[in-house]
């Protein structure tokens, strides 16, 4: 993420609530001081459903929406535990380590071939 009045960018890790200096009671997951403007910026996680990403499209697919103020998000970590559901068979996968940004397992009940992410992209977009 980066600062946009100084573009100075910034590796922050939040997922707690805040308030925002100034906002009349608003609040923030994230709230962050540019340490080059020193002026405050905020995000906030939009909680809107999306289709599943599934292999027959291929294409990037909206996983969050974040409504940011002052900041701009450049690139995206998927650390931490994630859940995938086998598309045909159901099957769960609850321990989904994306941190290194690929992953493997064997769904049994599709009798298939292993599941496997590799070389997760991310993308970001402004929507305004």
């Amino acid at each position: 993420m980066k600062c946009i009045q100084s573009l100075f960018p910034s590796t922050p890790w939040y997922a707690e609530e805040y308030e925002v200096a100034g906002g009349k009671g608003s609040t923030a997951h994230f709230v962050w001081r540019c340490g080059l403007c020193k002026r405050e910026s905020s995000a906030k996680f939009e909680t809107t459903a999306f289709k599943p990403y599934n292999s027959e499209n291929a294409q990037f697919q909206p996983l969050l929406v974040i409504e940011c103020r002052g900041l701009e998000f450049t690139d995206f970590d998927p650390r931490g535990i994630w859940k995938c559901i086998g598309t045909n068979s159901g099957t769960v996968f609850n321990e989904v380590d994306l941190t290194e940004r690929e992953w493997n397992d064997y769904d049994e009940k599709a009798s298939t071939l292993p599941w496997a992410t590799y070389d997760l992209l991310c993308s970001t977009k402004c929507l305004s």
